[in-house]
């Protein structure tokens, strides 16, 4: 069950690349949840099957208000970009926050959300990095993570490498636009420059350019959002 799609193999004489390849010889079937992830780990078995993760979207049924979720979260600008990641090596958590000090210095009327636990020190490492606490709002695990996705305008995904994101998934079906590293399975959920934009290198500049052009046109953002929540309702619910 291959759940990721690293941008780098294993190494080839590694203890967890040879476990890996005992595992395949004795599997009666290698399932992914992305093309990327079968590529990554060299699969070429006619044995492996990809099968997309799935989201169920009744769960964002009965969502909350907007503007009451914005004031419970002391969100208080127009505007909103959610990052949904743990704090662990695969994610790029401190790209996210190095974006937002950025824009923040050209902007005062956007709010840059992170929400996922994972690692205590990088969490706090990444924390001490901000330079607007009222603005960028690191809230941790939450249990209603879909009604504070609802409520911003942007999301967004930086990491080192995916399968199928799940985060992506919900940001499309929610009708955001999304900005997310092309790595991996992202490829497989995002048409680029149709329902968001997929990235190649770390640029705060251009990220942070790509994020400002996206809160200054609404039809962008709408039209992008209506693909994303197209292609999921196609593509990746649950019963497909």
């Amino acid at each position: 069950d291959i759940q990721d799609a690293p941008i780098k193999s294993l190494p080839f004489f590694s203890f967890d690349n040879l476990i890996t390849k005992i595992n395949f010889i004795f599997s009666d079937y290698i399932i992914a949840n992305s093309h990327a992830g079968l590529r990554a780990y060299k699969v070429n078995s006619p044995n492996s099957r990809v099968i997309y993760n799935g989201i169920d979207t009744k769960r964002l049924i009965n969502l909350l208000d907007k503007e009451e979720v914005k004031i419970k979260y002391k969100i208080f600008t127009k505007y909103s970009v959610v990052m949904v990641a743990n704090y662990s090596q695969f994610k790029k958590n401190q790209l996210f926050v190095d974006v937002a000090n950025y824009v923040l210095k050209l902007r005062d009327d956007i709010s840059f959300i992170s929400i996922g636990g994972g690692n205590s020190e990088r969490f706090e490492k990444v924390k001490a990095t901000i330079e607007n606490r009222e603005k960028v709002l690191m809230l941790g695990n939450l249990d209603e993570i879909e009604n504070v996705v609802n409520a911003c305008d942007i999301g967004v995904l930086f990491t080192n490498g995916e399968g199928v994101s799940n985060s992506i998934m919900e940001y499309m079906l929610l009708g955001k636009p999304v900005i997310a590293h092309k790595y991996g399975g992202t490829q497989e959920l995002i048409k680029d420059n149709v329902s968001g934009w997929l990235i190649d290198n770390d640029n705060i500049e251009q990220i942070a350019n790509l994020i400002i052009e996206l809160v200054d046109n609404e039809n962008k953002r709408f039209q992008m959002g209506e693909m994303g929540k197209s292609i999921i309702n196609e593509n990746f619910t649950l019963e497909k």
